[in-house]
C-alpha cells in the first residue's frame, strides 16, 4: 500500500479540528436553528442587492467631475471613467447642460459600451446607461430639443442592446428579466400597459416595474403612467369614458402634477370628449380645459398646440366645443350673477343664450359693488372670464356692463333691468372704447356714457314688449342682419302675441329672387324678415367691407335703402 503524500496529514488534521470546532458551537445554538431559513434568505437578498440590483450607485460630485472633464476632452479615460459618463448622461451639469444634448459626444460613449469584449462589464454599462435613461429630465423648464433628441437616441440604443443580451442565450440578472417583461418602457408609448392596468385599480406592473428595475421616485416614468391610464380611458365606450372623467382630472392635477403633463392629460381628455356627437357640457372638464389649456378664443395658438386630434392636427371641434360651454356659462354668470337683485333675467339670458355660436368675443365690466364681492362663486366667474375684466365707472354702485362682438358689431346689455341695449357697428364704434377693448384690460376703465353713445334710435333696442309684438321678436328683425343666420325662435316665456295667420304677401318676388342670385357674386348676405312685418336685408358678409359699386347702383334703382350700418333695407310696404 502506497504512503499517504504528506499534504493529506494536515488537512486531516485541519478538518478534524473544524468539526470539533463546529460541535462545540452548534451545541450552544438554540433549537431550530438550522431549520430556520431567514437568515439564509436575507442574506441571498444581501447578494442580490448589491450584485444583482437595477440600481448602480456612485458618488454624485464623482460622476460631475468626470463629465465636465468628458466634455472638454471628449476622450475617456478609463473603464471607471466610462461609467461614470454612462450613468450621468442625462444628468445637467451647472443647471446649464447635459452630456445627451451632444450626439457627437453620446456617439463615442456608446460606441465605447459596444466595444466593450466582457459581457458582464457590457451588461453593467448597459445598467448605468439604463439609470440614466430613466433620470432624463423629460419634464424640466425649458429642456432643449437637443436633449430630448438625445434621450431617444439613448431608447433607441437600449432597445438594440436588451434584444441583443436577449438572443445571446446566457444567463441575465433578476433585473434584465424586468425589463423582458416591460417591453413598452423602451418605447415611444411606454405606459400603454401599465396605464391600462391602473385604470382597472391594478397597479401591480407598476410597482413591480419600478423595484425590479431601481426606477426612481423622481422619474418621468410616474408621469408617463398618469398619461397611459388617461389614453387606456379614452379608448372606453362614451358612458364608461365620462364616468370616469372627475377621477382622470383628479389623477393628472395631483399635488406632485407637472404642469406639462397636466395640460397634455387634460388636452386628452377634452379631445375625447368632442370626438362624440353628444357634446353636452361636462363643467369639471369645462374648468379644468380653461384653467390648463386657457380662454379657447384668446388662446386659440395655445389651443392649436396642445389639443391635437387622431392625426396630430389642431382639434378645432374640441376648441369650439369649449368655446361654446364658456360663453355660455359666461353669458348665465351675467344675467344670473350680477343682475341687481341676484335673481337674473331670464328671458334677456335665453334669449343671448340663443346667439351664442355668433358671439365671437365678449368683455365684463364691473362696477364697484361688485368688485368688492369675495364669495366663491364670484371669485369662480372672474377666474373664467380672466382677460375679459373691466372696471364700470360713472353708473351706479350696483350695476354691471356685458359687451358683445358679433359678427364684427357690438352689443352692450347692462345688469340693472330697464336699461336699452346698445349696439355699434365697427365703423362707429367710438375710438377710446375701441382702444379699451383692444388693449390690456388689467385696471382699464370704461364709463356708462361711452357704452351708449350711440348716433341715433336704431342702436338703442329696448326690451319693451308690444300688444302684437314680444322684445325678442324686434331684436330678432334688428339684430338677424348682424349674426347672418336665422336665430332660434324664443322661448315662450313672454307675453303672448296674438296667434293670427299671416295674411300679407310679398311684394315684387321678382326682385328676391334677383338678390338671392347675385347674393353670391356680390358677397353678400340676405334675410328676408317681411312676414313678419321686417324687411328685406341686403348687407356684406364682413361688416368691414362694402357691397360692389353696381350692386349699390342696382339696389338703389329697386327701392332699397341705406343705413348707417352699411346694410341694404326694403320693407313691404
Amino acid at each position: 500500500m502506497p504512503k499517504r503524500p504528506k499534504l493529506i496529514q494536515p488537512l486531516s488534521a485541519l478538518q478534524n479540528a473544524l468539526q470539533s470546532l463546529f460541535v462545540s458551537y452548534a451545541s450552544r445554538l438554540p433549537p431550530g436553528y438550522w431549520s430556520d431559513s431567514t437568515p439564509v434568505a436575507n442574506a441571498r437578498r444581501e447578494i442580490a442587492r448589491i450584485h444583482d440590483s437595477a440600481a448602480v450607485a456612485a458618488n454624485p460630485r464623482t460622476i460631475n467631475d468626470t463629465l465636465i472633464a468628458f466634455r472638454k476632452s471628449s476622450t475617456v479615460a478609463g473603464r471607471r471613467e466610462l461609467k461614470y459618463i454612462c450613468l450621468g448622461l442625462t444628468t445637467i451639469i451647472h443647471g446649464r447642460w447635459m452630456i445627451a444634448e451632444n450626439p457627437e459626444l453620446v456617439a463615442v460613449i456608446l460606441r465605447q459600451v459596444e466595444a466593450e469584449s466582457d459581457r458582464v462589464r457590457r451588461i453593467r454599462l448597459f445598467q448605468a446607461l439604463l439609470s440614466a435613461y430613466w433620470k432624463f429630465p423629460k419634464y424640466a423648464p425649458d429642456l432643449s430639443i437637443a436633449a430630448l433628441e438625445g434621450w431617444n437616441t439613448l431608447r433607441q440604443w437600449l432597445k438594440r442592446q436588451r434584444d441583443r443580451f436577449e438572443s445571446d442565450q446566457k444567463a441575465h440578472p433578476d433585473w434584465f428579466h424586468g425589463l423582458l417583461r416591460h417591453r413598452e418602457l423602451l418605447t415611444t408609448s411606454p405606459c400603454r400597459t401599465i396605464g391600462t392596468a391602473l385604470l382597472k385599480y391594478d397597479d401591480a406592473p407598476l410597482i413591480d416595474a419600478v423595484d425590479t428595475l431601481a426606477i426612481p421616485k423622481d422619474s418621468w416614468l410616474h408621469e408617463e403612467a398618469i398619461l397611459g391610464t388617461i389614453e387606456a380611458a379614452c379608448k372606453e365606450r362614451r358612458e364608461e369614458f365620462r364616468a370616469q372623467i372627475p377621477r382622470l382630472l383628479a389623477l393628472s392635477s395631483g399635488k406632485q402634477a407637472v404642469p406639462q403633463i397636466t395640460i397634455r392629460c387634460v388636452a386628452t381628455i377634452v379631445s375625447r370628449y368632442a370626438r362624440d356627437s353628444d357634446h353636452s357640457e361636462n363643467q369639471l372638464l369645462r374648468d379644468a380645459a380653461v384653467t390648463e389649456v386657457g380662454n379657447p378664443w384668446l388662446k386659440k395658438t395655445n389651443w392649436d398646440t396642445h389639443v391635437l386630434d387622431s392625426n396630430k392636427q389642431p382639434d378645432s371641434a374640441a376648441r369650439q366645443m369649449v368655446s361654446g360651454w364658456l360663453k355660455r356659462r359666461l353669458i348665465s354668470d351675467f344675467f344670473e350673477l350680477l343682475s341687481l337683485d341676484g335673481t337674473g333675467d331670464q328671458r334677456r339670458l335665453n334669449y343671448w343664450l340663443r346667439l351664442e355660436p355668433q358671439i365671437e368675443d365678449m368683455w365684463f365690466a364691473l362696477g364697484p359693488k361688485t368688485w368688492y364681492r369675495r364669495d366663491t362663486i364670484f371669485a369662480e366667474f372672474k377666474t373664467r372670464a380672466s382677460g375679459r375684466l373691466l372696471d364700470l365707472v360713472d353708473t351706479t354702485a350696483n350695476n354691471n356692463a356685458f359687451i358683445m362682438r358679433i359678427n364684427g358689431f357690438y352689443a352692450v346689455e347692462f345688469g340693472e333691468i330697464g336699461n336699452a341695449c346698445f349696439v355699434f357697428s365697427p365703423k362707429e364704434l367710438p375710438q377710446e372704447l375701441n382702444t379699451i377693448l383692444r388693449g390690456n384690460l388689467s385696471a382699464q376703465q370704461v364709463s356708462r356714457d361711452l357704452l351708449t353713445k350711440t348716433k341715433d334710435d336704431w342702436g338703442r333696442l329696448l326690451h319693451i314688449d308690444k300688444k302684437v309684438q314680444r322684445w325678442e321678436e324686434k331684436f330678432d328683425t334688428e339684430l338677424a342682419a348682424l349674426v347672418g343666420t336665422k336665430t332660434a325662435q324664443p322661448p315662450n316665456t313672454a307675453p303672448a302675441a296674438p296667434n293670427r295667420p299671416s295674411t300679407q304677401k310679398i311684394k315684387d318676388p321678382a326682385t328676391v329672387n334677383h338678390v338671392h342670385l347675385f347674393a353670391d357674386e356680390w358677397h353678400a348676405q340676405v334675410t328676408d324678415n317681411r312676414l313678419k312685418g321686417g324687411a328685406l336685408w341686403v348687407q356684406p358678409r364682413r361688416a368691414d367691407k362694402d357691397l360692389p359699386e353696381h350692386a349699390r347702383r342696382w339696389l338703389k334703382q329697386q327701392g332699397f335703402r341705406l343705413d348707417r350700418y352699411g346694410r341694404w333695407y326694403k320693407s313691404n310696404r
